[in-house]
């Protein structure tokens, strides 16, 4: 067992280096596929728990969020049909909350280049999820996540532009 809090760290650490390795290898769809549902339940919770420990951790688990969306929610797999609308109901349900809540801790100070660095990383996870998940992710986070958090309305109807501009700018794009 592991004591020493700095040695829990460099393993927890270690985990998400591997982690975010095997996912730009586009491995962990494969081995997760075949170990069935509980095994990728598990990975994407400590993907979670990683968010929030610490902030060299959290900024590593958002680029695992952005390699999964890009491989699960873009792709047009032919086994991806389930695992699309998994990944996307898990995004909705635990990640969305998770990315906003990361800048409302109370240690998250903008001044200091770590945190800055990962906002711009949160950022860029949302980014993806929208435009992975489009309009619709959009909407929820306007229409329920947002409000249910008790978020201003006017701070909502602004990111809420914002957010469907960049909706938009993808389309008139593709």
């Amino acid at each position: 067992r592991l004591e020493d809090p700095s040695d829990v760290a460099a393993v927890q650490n270690s985990y998400f280096h591997f982690i975010s390795r095997i996912c730009s290898q586009d491995i962990l769809r494969s081995v997760l596929l075949k170990q069935g549902p509980e095994l990728l339940r598990n990975v994407l919770n400590t993907i979670l728990q990683g968010c929030v420990q610490d902030v060299t951790n959290a900024k590593l688990c958002c680029q695992i969020w952005q390699q999964l969306a890009s491989c699960w929610l873009t792709s047009k797999m032919k086994d991806g049909a389930q695992v699309r609308i998994a990944f996307a109901k898990f995004v909705y349900d635990h990640v969305t909350s998770t990315i906003f809540e990361i800048p409302m801790r109370p240690e998250f100070d903008l001044c200091d280049a770590k945190y800055n660095s990962l906002l711009k990383e949160i950022a860029k996870t949302l980014y993806c999820f929208i435009q992975a998940l489009g309009l619709e992710y959009v909407n929820y986070i306007c229409t329920k996540y947002l409000p249910h958090k008790g978020c201003p309305s006017g701070a909502v109807n602004a990111l809420g532009v914002s957010l469907r501009n960049v909706v938009s700018t993808r389309s008139a794009a593709a």
